[in-house]
């Protein structure tokens, strides 16, 4: 597959290798903007349904809109029958990488449970469950336009079901067909059940938010049918367990997603995603984690000390520490007897002020009729008291007035064509809004439009020595959101070429180099005479042989079969160079010819 042209784009090194397929880095042609090639097996790729679930990541990806979304720029087969598509690439790790490393902080957790909700959300909107959500699959790359400096991107919607589908072709799940990753499945797709939908989602993103804020899953079980069972009949552990110090909040909206009945899950995405941005609101300052971990126990452990704790015989069994645990139980029972007189002391200053007088009340002089109209008779700067039902009345008005001011400033900013600040004020518009999905539209519109003109202004701009070109990067920066010049700059790079020049003493590895510029910025004659002079400084059937592929792809029959003698025999036959010539309409006749 090395050297293959897959489209517009040339195949020139392995990146890595799954059970599926293998991903590759390539080069467009004309551009020279580096992307990843995913490339299904030879053998996968003769069963219909695994080329149409290979397609169904493409597919997938490129009917959502969203920045949390892995571009796909095309997608075809291969001449030996292999599926293939084109992605963007990516640099950074993925969530599985992150976690082995060390455990997140839970700033870190509600911000990329955040980012992969609203991702999720708009899957959803566009009709598609993942059916996969795994931290394998959430890629973390840097960007300054995030808060916190990553973007989470969602991976692999190869198992994808898109709801489209089902009603349009008639298609429909089989009951029984298990696909996904035992440890955050959600119950109903462990059970093979028929109905798989967005639901389940939210139940694999719950595993990974526990996952995150625990340092371990949910389930940790030996067998792949033990975890499967785990997630259909047992509850899941309190998060507290394992982190003592995690946030009430984010405690309980994690079990409310793994909730067993999917009708039982806060949903939709966009709901978890502003819980999780309203927790993280309340997370002022570094993180509090316990400096020391706790050490993490087993289940059977656990259950051990439970059991021992509730009799004295259980105890005296537990061996040497018997000490210490009575030292624990007595401080427990403690705390549990002061706890009852607080309790009993809270419920008698109660009834004796619903009743009358207290003792206390008359010892001190302290009128028992302290009701709030006395209190704000005392304190004049807090105003009357309003009810509960007033009080969210009024909140919910001042949010509404909040909202439309906000959508005002973004009509009167996409009105004078100020992106930059038209993104600003969308984003503190809540996605809850009825208006944003078409708000959201009409900036994704401006904006690229704008990518478009930006794209068109650096290829014209794109030159030997990129001096424009820069400039261009430069001013659109300062006036326009960083997305667009990132985005127009990605489409149209632009890598200054270094002409060859004589080195003293020669060196064919610096020629090599500059040939490599050369070839990656589209200049494939100037390539092929830097490889030449990398040659001529040292006779190496190497250079020979890269001026030769080079030549291919002009292709140039006089330039190709000069260097075709210059290589030895056993590399002339090599499969791959003779393949690089004929798809450019050079065979090996023609390079023979005297």
């Amino acid at each position: 597959m090395l050297g293959n042209l897959l489209g517009n784009y040339r195949v020139v090194e392995q990146l890595g290798e799954g059970g599926m397929g293998v991903v590759y880095l390539g080069h467009h042609e004309a551009l020279g903007h580096r992307v990843a090639v995913k490339v299904l097996q030879l053998e996968l790729s003769r069963h219909a349904d695994m080329v149409q679930r290979f397609f169904n990541e493409a597919r997938a990806a490129t009917s959502i809109r969203n920045l949390g979304i892995v571009q796909i720029f095309d997608f075809g087969t291969a001449p030996d029958g292999r599926a293939y598509f084109v992605m963007e690439l990516l640099e950074g790790q993925n969530l599985a990488a992150r976690l082995k490393q060390r455990r997140l902080d839970y700033t870190e957790c509600c911000r990329i449970g955040r980012q992969v909700a609203n991702v999720m959300q708009a899957a959803h909107a566009a009709g598609i469950t993942h059916r996969d959500l795994k931290p394998d699959n959430l890629f973390l790359i840097p960007d300054a336009e995030v808060v916190g400096g990553e973007r989470v991107k969602v991976l692999d919607f190869g198992i994808a079901k898109l709801a489209d589908e089902v009603h349009t072709s008639g298609m429909r799940t089989r009951t029984g067909l298990m696909m996904g990753t035992p440890q955050y499945m959600s119950p109903e797709q462990s059970r093979g059940a028929g109905v798989v939908d967005s639901r389940s989602d939210i139940y694999s993103l719950g595993c990974i938010l526990f996952e995150m804020a625990c340092g371990r899953r949910p389930f940790v079980e030996e067998g792949v049918g033990e975890i499967l069972g785990a997630h259909q009949y047992l509850d899941p552990p309190q998060p507290r367990r394992f982190a003592p110090d995690i946030p009430g909040e984010l405690a309980k909206l994690i079990l409310q997603m793994l909730a067993k009945q999917p009708e039982s899950r806060p949903q939709p995405m966009a709901v978890i995603g502003q819980v999780l941005e309203e927790i993280l609101r309340t997370l002022d300052g570094p993180p509090k984690r316990v400096p020391t971990p706790l050490p993490v126990l087993q289940d059977s452990a656990i259950s051990v000390i439970s059991t021992t704790l509730g009799d004295s015989a259980g105890m005296a069994s537990v061996g040497p520490r018997t000490g210490t645990r009575r030292r624990r139980l007595s401080f427990m029972l403690g705390g549990i007897v002061v706890g009852v007189v607080a309790l009993a002391i809270a419920v008698g200053a109660y009834s004796s002020r619903s009743s009358g007088p207290s003792a206390a009340g008359a010892a001190t002089g302290v009128a028992d009729a302290d009701t709030d109209a006395g209190l704000a008779e005392r304190s004049p700067s807090m105003g009357p008291s309003l009810t509960p039902d007033a009080a969210i009345d009024n909140e919910r008005a001042a949010l509404a007035t909040s909202v439309e001011s906000r959508i005002k400033s973004f009509e009167a900013a996409m009105q004078d064509g100020n992106l930059q600040r038209a993104k600003t004020e969308l984003d503190a518009i809540p996605l809850t809004v009825s208006d944003y999905g078409a708000l959201k539209q009409k900036y994704d519109q401006a904006e690229a439009a704008a990518i478009a003109e930006m794209v068109q202004q650096l290829k014209n701009a794109a030159r030997d020595d990129c001096k424009e070109y820069n400039r261009i990067i430069e001013q659109e920066k300062s006036s326009r959101p960083p997305h667009v010049a990132a985005e127009a700059q990605r489409q149209v790079r632009c890598i200054a070429v270094t002409k060859a020049q004589p080195f003293s003493p020669c060196d064919p590895d610096a020629f090599s180099q500059i040939a490599r510029e050369q070839y990656s910025a589209g200049k494939l004659t100037a390539a092929i005479e830097s490889y030449e002079a990398a040659w001529n400084c040292k006779q190496d059937p190497k250079y020979a042989n890269k001026a030769f592929s080079v030549a291919c792809h002009i292709p140039s029959v006089r330039k190709a079969k000069l260097f075709w003698m210059r290589m030895p025999p056993a590399m002339r036959q090599s499969e791959l160079g003779i393949m690089v010539c004929v798809r450019n309409g050079i065979t090996e006749n023609m390079l023979n010819a005297r």
